[in-house]
């Protein structure tokens, strides 16, 4: 059985920390497939998620150290800290395959400046995560994964997930309840509501899923999914009954187009 970890770390701001969704999409969508549950295994405990306080390179890279499989969510605030933790982890543990993902990396077909930078990297995931990784860990060869880029080739991009309310929720199957149970800080939660994948817009100041702008209004359009308004609800429901947390954030264009029929 071999051990995944998750790196997906966050600063701490009037003493409230965000539950790690994006890692927590990932697991969530991958322990509902028997092939990996019989061959991976996931504690919370190998879930690490703060920044600040008491969080040190050395130890979490020890920690991680002891696992297989390691998947980064790799965002602005965190770029720097978890390339440390992960050039100190294949130090350790050559063997351990770490994966990123997430907007901190770079875009599709431009990813060899960055690898070559980073030589602990084994692959960096393009777009939706949860698909891909699960191919990764269902597969020796990788080559056969689309929607990857490692330091000796490049495969096509993975197909787009079409609904996503039919994905799983780290909420609702409750995978953030085994998180919280284990909690040993004293933080409060923060909570991110997913109501949309994509966007229709095309900002020159955003980075996803591109800088080009051409190919913002040629694509963004398409691959814009919205959640449905009974799964919103569900997930809102279930963060104010079971965690009532401090603060819970969205996309507001959003939001403010399906508020009515929400609230």
């Amino acid at each position: 059985m071999q051990r995944i970890g998750f790196l997906e770390l966050s600063h701490i701001f009037t003493n409230q920390i965000k539950l790690p969704y994006s890692t927590g999409c990932i697991w969530s969508h991958c322990k509902t497939d028997e092939e990996i549950t019989n061959n991976y295994d996931f504690d919370v405990h190998d879930w690490h998620y703060i920044l600040d306080g008491d969080f040190n390179i050395s130890s979490t890279a020890r920690k991680l150290a002891e696992c297989d499989i390691i998947g980064v969510s790799y965002f602005v605030w965190n770029t720097h800290t978890s390339d440390k933790v992960c050039n100190e982890v294949k130090r350790l543990n050559s063997d351990c395959k770490i994966i990123y993902g997430g907007l901190g990396t770079p875009k599709y077909g431009r990813c060899q400046e960055f690898l070559n930078d980073r030589p602990y990297i084994d692959a960096v995931v393009h777009n939706e995560g949860e698909l891909v990784f699960a191919n990764l860990l269902k597969n020796d060869d990788w080559s056969t994964v689309n929607g990857i880029t490692t330091h000796s080739f490049q495969t096509p991009l993975a197909n787009r997930i079409k609904n996503i309310s039919e994905m799983p929720s780290p909420y609702l199957d409750g995978l953030f309840d085994n998180l919280v149970a284990t909690k040993d800080h004293d933080y409060e939660w923060e909570s991110l509501i997913e109501l949309e994948r994509g966007c229709p817009y095309t900002c020159t100041f955003c980075n996803s899923p591109s800088h080009n702008v051409v190919y913002k209004k040629e694509v963004n359009k398409i691959f814009h999914r919205k959640k449905s308004i009974k799964r919103v609800k569900q997930e809102l429901d279930f963060l104010v009954k079971k965690y009532n947390p401090e603060l819970i954030y969205y996309t507001v264009d959003t939001f403010l187009a399906m508020s009515n029929k929400i609230l």
